[in-house]
């Protein structure tokens, strides 16, 4: 009689510890955009003047469903990991804005994931210049931890480069001053902000789409 109850507490305890094998973790985030909403940097902004108009907001926070999952190790044997933190986008003062499209590569080992877009285009066209911008959008997501109730921080940089294309003057930058103003998003902004963030039980039988989600449509975890 012993055995038979030894035997089924081995089972339950094979079925407990085995329920999320290889799932990928989903966690619901909550963090403040305040800092980002209006930026407070006056470098932030084009001549370096922060607008007088503004919307100031308290205990207000974005809501996400976020993904996590396990890749595989690389040459040197750094395991990699996947965050999905679905698809937002930062306005940062002047900067061009930054949005996330992809999933993120990170290391495992420090729990960070940074990801980097550049776009080189001719302009700025609405000076009417032939001139070469690039436009840098990088966020970092850095974890304290992975525990059932986690925390981290995200860190949003957002850079304007401009080199001439030419001698005429439309393949030039424009220099700046009222004689010859710069583009719209000619300046540089970096933010940071907290995250906390919940992770979300499941088993083998859950159902989960393999994509994060950002802003309104996420009120309802999914699985």
């Amino acid at each position: 009689m012993n055995s038979v109850k030894l035997l089924g507490a081995v089972t339950a305890t094979l079925l407990v510890t085995g329920c999320n094998t290889g799932q990928p973790r989903i966690w619901r985030v909550a963090y403040d955009t305040s800092r980002v909403d209006f930026v407070d940097n006056s470098s932030c902004y084009i001549g370096n003047r922060v607008p007088q108009a503004r919307t100031a907001q308290s205990n207000y926070r974005r809501d996400a469903n976020w993904v996590i999952w396990d890749g595989v190790a690389d040459q040197s044997g750094q395991l990699k990991q996947y965050l999905d933190i679905g698809t937002p986008k930062f306005k940062l003062g002047d900067s061009p804005e930054v949005v996330v499209e992809d999933v993120i590569e990170g290391d495992a080992a420090l729990r960070s994931f940074t990801a980097e877009r550049q776009v080189a285009r001719f302009g700025p066209m609405e000076r009417g210049r032939n001139a070469i911008e690039t436009l840098v959008g990088r966020i970092t997501v850095l974890w304290d931890n992975y525990n059932p109730a986690a925390t981290g921080l995200i860190t949003i940089n957002s850079e304007y480069k401009c080199v001439d294309n030419g001698q005429m003057q439309s393949d030039q930058c424009p220099r700046g001053g009222g004689g010859d103003p710069v583009g719209r998003e000619a300046a540089n902004c970096s933010v940071q902000v907290s995250f906390v963030a919940r992770r979300i039980d499941v088993t083998q039988a859950t159902n989960y789409s393999n994509n994060g989600c950002d802003g309104a449509g996420c009120s309802t975890p999914v699985p």
